[in-house]
């Protein structure tokens, strides 16, 4: 199910000439910055994916326009990540975009199996946060 909703997400977001784990990457420095910048090793901790897959994607984005990374000026060697002006005005359409791809994955399912489907899903997710 995943690679199909990637690939319908793809597919739409051609045109700006971004993929899917692109935009994810945008998305969470979007979460978690607002107006601020994001140290690059925290948000690959947060996106729990290879270093060198946000990398890419983080040097995609810096290419387009997207973001900015400098060294902090307090370890030459972390990265600051901060999004531009450009991308700020970017998301409506991104959000868009998803908003669309889940209306079209959602349409004709009854609110009850949606209710259903969210409650089970809330327990695994707390089932799998338990310590053992």
């Amino acid at each position: 199910m995943s690679n199909e909703i990637e690939k319908n997400l793809d597919a739409l977001l051609k045109e700006k000439g971004m993929r899917f784990g692109q935009v994810q990457t945008l998305l969470h420095i979007y979460e978690m910055t607002g107006d601020g910048v994001v140290f690059q090793d925290v948000l690959t901790d947060k996106m729990s994916i290879d270093k060198s897959n946000v990398s890419r994607n983080l040097a995609k984005l810096e290419s387009m326009g997207y973001i900015t990374i400098t060294s902090s000026e307090e370890n030459n060697r972390k990265k600051e990540i901060e999004m531009t002006a450009f991308a700020h005005s970017q998301m409506k359409d991104y959000f868009d975009i998803l908003v669309r791809v889940t209306d079209q994955m959602m349409s004709g399912l009854p609110q009850t199996w949606i209710e259903t489907t969210e409650a089970c899903l809330t327990q695994v997710m707390k089932n799998l946060s338990v310590k053992s």
